[in-house]
Parts: C-alpha cells; sequence; structure tokens
C-alpha cells in the first residue's frame, strides 16, 4: 500500500487529548486516524512502512516509530491499538471462560511463553475472538498508551457487518475481504450472523484468487449470487484486483464510518478496519 500524511485544517496540535486515535500495527509497517468524537470527524489518517534499520525487531520497530512520529507522542482521550494477528480462535460466547484462555488458545494453536492472550467480545456475535501478541509489545505500548484498549484486525469488522445486515432482507451472504500485503482476512456474514472467518497467507495473484474461490466453494455460495465488499492493500490497478474482479458478479470497495465527516483525497477503503 502507498504510504501518506492527510491532516485535516480542523486538526488541533494543542487539543489532542479531546481526540481519540486509533494505531493499527502489521509487520511491514503502521497507520493510524485520529478522530474528533465531538465533531464527529476524522481530523488525521496516517500509512507509513517501517524504515529499513538494522534493528530487525518487531518491538524494536514500534519503538522507533512511536519515538520519531511526533503524533504518537502526544496525549489522547482514548487509544485502540489494533494488532494484526494471524493467531487468533473464536469461542461462543456460552462456553467461554476467561480462566480458560490459554486451553482454549492450545486447542487450535501454538502458544509460546513470550506471548500474551488478549481477547475481544463480539458481542453481536456472541463470540470472543482469542488472539495473541508478544509480551514485550504490550508491555511496552500499555507504559507508553496506559488506557490503550487492545483488538485484533477482524474484530471491528465483524462488528460492523453484523449491524449492517441485521435488517437486510436479501438471504445472499456477504464476504468482505480485508487485503494486506501477504495475507486476506476472509469475513461471511448473513442477515446479522457471522458465519465464517479466517486468515490465508498468499504469495501471488493466483494464491489469492484460489483461497477466495476454494472458500466459496467450501461454504456453498455462488458467486454470481454473493456480495463482496473489498478492503485494504487493493484497488481496481491492483495486479490482484485485474486477476479477481471478473469472478465478483457484485463488488464494492468498503465505506468509511457514515457518522464521522471524511475529507481527505484517499480511497476510503484502503484503512477501513481502524475507520470503524
Amino acid at each position: 500500500m502507498e504510504n501518506f500524511s492527510h491532516f485535516d485544517s480542523a486538526f488541533n496540535v494543542n487539543k489532542t487529548s479531546t481526540y481519540h486515535i486509533t494505531i493499527q500495527f502489521c509487520p511491514d509497517g503502521y497507520a493510524y486516524c485520529i478522530k474528533d468524537t465531538i465533531r464527529k470527524q476524522y481530523v488525521a489518517v496516517k500509512n507509513d512502512d517501517f524504515s529499513e534499520s538494522s534493528r530487525t525487531s518487531y518491538v524494536d520497530k514500534i519503538k522507533d516509530v512511536i519515538k520519531s512520529d511526533a503524533y504518537l507522542n502526544k496525549s489522547y482521550k482514548s487509544v485502540d491499538l489494533i494488532f494484526r494477528s494471524e493467531k487468533f480462535t473464536l469461542v461462543p460466547g456460552e462456553l467461554f471462560n476467561k480462566s480458560f484462555l490459554k486451553s482454549y488458545f492450545k486447542f487450535n494453536l501454538n502458544y509460546k511463553d513470550d506471548e500474551e492472550i488478549h481477547f475481544n467480545r463480539l458481542k453481536e456475535a456472541d463470540a470472543y475472538n482469542l488472539f495473541a501478541i508478544p509480551a514485550n509489545i504490550t508491555t511496552f505500548l500499555v507504559n507508553k498508551f496506559p488506557e490503550v484498549k487492545f483488538y485484533q484486525q477482524g474484530t471491528p469488522i465483524i462488528e460492523n457487518l453484523i449491524l449492517k445486515t441485521k435488517e437486510s432482507k436479501s438471504d445472499s451472504p456477504t464476504v468482505f475481504i480485508n487485503v494486506f500485503k501477504d495475507s486476506l482476512d476472509f469475513i461471511s456474514v448473513s442477515k446479522g450472523k457471522l458465519l465464517f472467518y479466517n486468515i490465508f497467507k498468499y504469495r501471488t495473484p493466483e494464491d489469492f484468487l484460489y483461497f477466495i474461490l476454494n472458500n466459496l466453494k467450501c461454504l456453498g455460495y455462488e458467486a454470481n449470487k454473493t456480495e463482496f465488499i473489498l478492503a485494504g492493500d487493493i484497488d481496481e490497478n491492483s495486479e490482484l484486483y485485474l486477476k479477481t474482479y471478473k469472478y465478483f458478479a457484485n463488488y464494492k470497495f468498503a465505506k468509511v464510518n457514515s457518522e464521522y465527516s471524511f475529507s481527505f483525497n484517499i480511497p476510503e477503503h484502503k484503512l477501513t478496519n481502524i475507520l470503524i
């Protein structure tokens, strides 16, 4: 994804303590949006790669970014941190017990002693999203932002999609594909219910297409009756899109939260999960 940094004329650097910031960290870079929750306005968005450096550990890259980015050194009213984690598992609400986090996690995934398990309640799905973050990263971020709340990248999208499809009159499923440089989140909902969520690593556009079509086949979906919403590192000129668009009879790019004004000249879908 291309790098960008935009600040609205309404942004006031002396009033960050009245703003909310959502930050997303991925292995290859970071992004954030700042919004004025009183005036219902996005006042800043940024996306950037981690700089090339001999310091290659993930936590050191995060430390370097926060040290060098003046706007990540400000105080905010509230802070959400979206951590791109491919190590996650969903637990039905009726089976969830906080005391058994490690047991749930180890049932499906390899747990390392240097990781912390976090969870998000998916209220609309009546489930919990459990995910892992390296402990040294959470320790640093909590010390930097004591009020921080951690989220896995699928959480905000799932909740938003469920709410949007609750009143749908269509029985056809909606598939949301959130694209990263080397992976995709595949989320399916229908009439306010979460039907499927998983993450797939890809190397080539052919891999990307395979995972989408194979998921459709396994779920029993007809491509021409499925609504596709695309977000993240994809656009109409990208190789991924050019390889796959002909299979989508009904597709659109994601939009930002309509309750907030968005004045920046960038495609809204690029940062959907931090703009929700």
